[in-house]
């Protein structure tokens, strides 16, 4: 019998994303971002429950946010022990589908080698970023939700290109 799918909060699938992939906030909230984009398009439903917001850098999920803010800047590295990063995959491994756990890996393979500007920009290129962005200039300042069912639209319709 196959394991049902799981959720896991954005915090969680943070820490398990630098296990594999030192970061910064930055590029974290893209990561996560992806992570869910693909995981709505591939399973049809959340990998995580919290929201994102359409912020002037990109996606972002605001409790990973306040997690985070206390570092020097969105730019600072962000590492975690090793032992931990091991203790967070098993973890995930009895939380989420094995099938979860692979898309998480081809994400991280995908992207995870990209800076956060790149993914940034990235982001800001894509419809869901964008729609939730209309009517708000560049460096205006949203909480926007960015609906979870276009990004389920919009990583769908890539599978066909």
């Amino acid at each position: 019998m196959q394991k049902p799918f799981g959720t896991v909060s954005a915090v969680s699938l943070s820490h398990y994303l630098l296990s594999y992939v030192p970061s910064n906030q930055l590029k974290l909230q893209k990561l996560v971002y992806y992570c869910e984009g693909w995981h709505l398009a591939y399973f049809e439903q959340p990998l995580i429950n919290e929201d994102f917001e359409a912020w002037v850098h990109g996606p972002v999920v605001r409790s990973m946010w306040d997690y985070y803010k206390n570092l020097n800047n969105i730019l600072s590295d962000i590492r975690i022990k090793s032992e931990y990063g091991d203790k967070i995959r098993t973890l995930f491994i009895h939380v989420l589908n094995p099938q979860q756990i692979e898309l998480i890996g081809d994400v991280i393979e995908e992207y995870g080698n990209k800076s956060a500007y790149h993914l940034e920009a990235l982001s800001h290129s894509e419809p869901p970023w964008r729609e939730a962005r209309n009517g708000y200039s560049q460096s205006e300042r949203s909480e926007t939700i960015i609906s979870k069912d276009t990004m389920k639209s919009y990583y769908q319709s890539l599978f066909s290109k």
